[in-house]
C-alpha cells in the first residue's frame, strides 16, 4: 500500500473504479468560472484537472472531497447538507474527505473570515444537482421513461408506474453518461435541509 505522500490523483481514480462502481463527478471547487463535472468515470482520468469531487457510492453513501480545513467553523456539516439539498439525499449519509495540504493545488486551503462555506457554496449546489440529474437519467434509460416522468425522494429515483431505485443502485449505469451542464438549482422556497 503507498503513503499518503505518493498516492497521486490517478492512483486514487484507478483504485475508486475498481473498489466503488458508482459515479464520481470531479469539479474545480476553487475557479471563479463556470462549473465542471467532467470526470463522471473514473476511467476517464486526465479529462479534467479538478481539487474537488461528489461521489455517489454503490452502497448508498455519498463522499465529497474538502480542500478546505474543519477548525470549528462547521463546514463538515454545512458542505454535506448543500450537497445533499440539491442531491436530494439524507445528508447524514455524506462523508467529507479532508484534502492534503497543497496551497498550489487548492489555493485557498484556510479557515478563516468564515469564506469556506460561501466560496464554496455555489459549485457544491451545482455538483448534487448534476449527480441527481445524471442518476435520473440513468433510471429513465433503465426503464425507457421520460426522465421529466421522474422524481426523487432521499436518495431514490421514483417513476409514477411504482418503479423505483436507490441512487447507489443507479450509480455505475449513471456514471456511464456524459454530464449534462447548466442543470437548474432549487429553488431556496423548495429546500427541504437548509434552513430547516
Amino acid at each position: 500500500m503507498q503513503s499518503s505522500s505518493t498516492y497521486s490523483r490517478r492512483d486514487f481514480l484507478k483504485n475508486s473504479a475498481l473498489i466503488g462502481g458508482g459515479l464520481f463527478l470531479g469539479f474545480d471547487l476553487m475557479g471563479s468560472g463556470k462549473f465542471n463535472a467532467a470526470v463522471a468515470n473514473p476511467a476517464l482520468e486526465g479529462a479534467f484537472d479538478f481539487n474537488a469531487y461528489l461521489s455517489i457510492n454503490s452502497d448508498g453513501t455519498a463522499t465529497i472531497f474538502s480542500p478546505n480545513p474543519e477548525v470549528g467553523q462547521g463546514i463538515k456539516t454545512s458542505f454535506p447538507m448543500t450537497v445533499a439539498e440539491e442531491l436530494d439525499f439524507d445528508w447524514a449519509k455524506v462523508k467529507v474527505v479532508q484534502a492534503p495540504l497543497d496551497t498550489v493545488k487548492f489555493e485557498r486551503q484556510v479557515a478563516g473570515g468564515s469564506q469556506s462555506t460561501p466560496h464554496s457554496w455555489k459549485r457544491l449546489r451545482q455538483a448534487g444537482a448534476t449527480a441527481r440529474r445524471m442518476l435520473m437519467e440513468a433510471a429513465a434509460k433503465r426503464w425507457n421513461v421520460d426522465v421529466n416522468t421522474l422524481t426523487t425522494d432521499k436518495g431514490v429515483v421514483k417513476h409514477s408506474n411504482g418503479k423505483q431505485a436507490t441512487y447507489g443502485e443507479l450509480a455505475a449505469e449513471a456514471a456511464k453518461l456524459t454530464p449534462p451542464t447548466d442543470v437548474p438549482l432549487k429553488d431556496r422556497k423548495d429546500f427541504k435541509i437548509i434552513g430547516t
